[in-house]
């Protein structure tokens, strides 16, 4: 997905929304460690990825302790695009 920014957004698109649509798809333990790895990794496709990970299941796991950690690590990704996708998730309204 390197060098198709637009291909990287869709495919991030549509894993966050079946993600949201399958409440029990995958284990939280697992996608955690795919969505760390994916970030650290520090592409623009594998960070958006990592951001629809995190959305996704930080949203199902009502953003457990290691899932609000991993959005504040994408807070701060070098990928601009990334770093607002984190931006725009909201863990908790006041």
């Amino acid at each position: 997905m390197e060098g198709r920014p637009a291909l990287a957004a869709r495919t991030a698109a549509e894993l966050g929304d079946r993600l949201r649509r399958q409440t029990l798809e995958g284990d939280p333990d697992v996608l955690l460690e795919a969505a760390r790895r994916l970030t650290v990794h520090g592409g623009h496709g594998q960070g958006l990825l990592a951001a629809a990970l995190t959305e996704g299941i930080g949203v199902r796991t009502g953003w457990a302790a290691p899932w609000r950690q991993q959005l504040r690590v994408l807070r701060r990704h070098p990928v601009a695009d990334v770093r607002d996708a984190a931006l725009n998730r909201v863990t908790a309204y006041e």
